[in-house]
């Protein structure tokens, strides 16, 4: 197989994503309650694609319809899915009968991420269950979303989705050889773990509650014409300065007519 990669890391990429596109992201993910997995219920009854190619296409037509480009260059996109078995392949379909995901995240990944992330959707959303392992995303709450980047929870999912693919080959008594999943050693090597991006929420939770107070005696220090006016807003910026990016990048989202100000630069 001749899957298409990146040269830069998942991280980066993801950094260059505008915050509607994080947002949407993080709307359709946080989306995803006890309603809605009952409803994806009634959608899994559809069943699959019985034979292994019609199952390619029909993922490759969820890319090439949302002008996504999947595959070598000149090849049909099919072609570079031949060497994975139909087990594996089903969780990925099952993923994409979930939440819509933004093209532009979506274009962000490498091929095969956007199979593990799919995977991974799969098992949270419940259309595709493991055996003693629930989604690494069921361990928060819906507000707790707004705390994470593209790239935590593009980390949770994939990390999961590799497992998910997984299992769908080793776990069929048909399927002779077990296998690791194409490139999922580096991959997770460029993923956050489960206990970094729980570090990471409860920060920004911690971070966004200080803003708030600050940015509240800014706004009293300007309404009374107090002389300690400067000195606040010099400890805003500096606070927000000393951030690290993906912090920067969720503070201006909970704070955008604030910290976008060129005080705060």
């Amino acid at each position: 197989m001749a899957f298409i990669t990146k040269s830069e890391s998942l991280e980066v990429r993801l950094a260059d994503l505008d915050l509607t596109t994080e947002y949407n992201l993080i709307v359709a993910v946080a989306g995803v309650n006890n309603q809605l997995r009952q409803e994806l219920q009634v959608r899994k009854r559809i069943a699959s694609p019985r034979h292994k190619w019609e199952l390619i296409e029909k993922i490759c037509t969820y890319f090439s319809t949302r002008g996504i480009h999947f595959g070598r260059e000149g090849t049909r996109i099919a072609t570079d899915l031949q060497g994975i078995n139909w087990g594996p392949l089903k969780p990925v379909e099952y993923g994409m009968r979930g939440p819509s995901i933004p093209e532009d995240f979506l274009e962000a990944l490498e091929d095969m991420e956007r199979l593990y992330f799919f995977a991974g959707l799969a098992l949270y959303t419940g259309l595709y269950q493991l055996t003693n392992r629930q989604s690494s995303l069921r361990h928060f709450i819906p507000s707790d979303f707004h705390y994470m980047t593209s790239y935590d929870i593009a980390s949770l999912l994939i990390r999961d989705g590799i497992d998910a693919m997984a299992h769908g080959h080793n776990s069929r008594p048909d399927y002779k050889h077990k296998i690791k999943p194409t490139y999922s050693s580096p991959i997770r090597k460029d993923l956050q773990h489960l206990a970094q991006v729980r570090q990471s929420v409860t920060r920004r939770q911690r971070l966004q509650r200080e803003f708030t107070d600050l940015i509240e005696t800014e706004d009293v220090y300007e309404t009374l014409k107090d002389d300690r006016l400067p000195q606040i807003i010099d400890q805003i910026n500096l606070k927000y300065q000393n951030l690290c990016p993906s912090d920067k990048r969720v503070m201006r989202a909970f704070f955008p007519q604030r910290l976008s100000f060129k005080n705060y630069r």
